[in-house]
């Protein structure tokens, strides 16, 4: 089952913003929508995020031909997230690979690694490989300095909240 309104609004939008042709926006947004054969919400809203994020990108659309065609394929293949993922960790701040956003508060606290001369009250930034950034404090608990989190963030949040917003609009308004 598919929303033909979200289907076709993907397939237009992996067109203007990506520059895949007819051909490719059509089964890639059939294969990121349908998922085991279900409508996927958080499928069409990924890959649109992916598409969308073109506009930040080196050389914007023309980046899907050059740099990005691992990820076209995975648009093709209806893995939105193998798309979305390294283009959000592509624009996303520089910052190590040493962190799990859903790690338990108490594991943050003593699994990521403080800078190299790091005080207490310093902050740091670190990332997860995906994008994702989280902003953390230097704190001490018990005699022992760690990893506090103070704020975080994706790079692709704006784009994935507008694209989730449409699609759910869309779908809305079909009778």
């Amino acid at each position: 089952m598919t929303d033909l309104a979200v289907v076709r609004w993907l397939e237009d939008l992996l067109r203007t913003e990506a520059a895949f042709d007819p051909e490719e926006a059509a089964q890639a947004a059939e294969a990121c929508t349908n998922v085991r054969g279900s409508f996927s919400v958080n499928g069409a809203a990924t890959a649109a995020a992916a598409a969308i994020a073109s506009r930040r990108l080196p050389g914007r659309s023309e980046w899907w031909r050059t740099e990005g065609l691992r990820e076209k394929a995975a648009l093709l293949r209806g893995e939105p997230d193998n798309a979305a993922y390294p283009i959000a960790e592509r624009l996303a701040e520089p910052a190590p690979d040493a962190w799990d956003p859903s790690w338990p508060e108490q594991k943050r606290f003593n699994a990521v690694d403080l800078p190299v001369g790091a005080k207490l009250g310093d902050e740091f930034i670190v990332g997860n490989g995906e994008g994702h950034r989280g902003r953390f404090r230097v704190a001490e608990r018990n005699g022992s300095l760690g990893a506090e989190l103070v704020s975080d963030f994706w790079s692709l949040s704006d784009e994935w909240d507008d694209a989730w917003e449409h699609v759910e609009t869309l779908r809305r308004s079909q009778p």
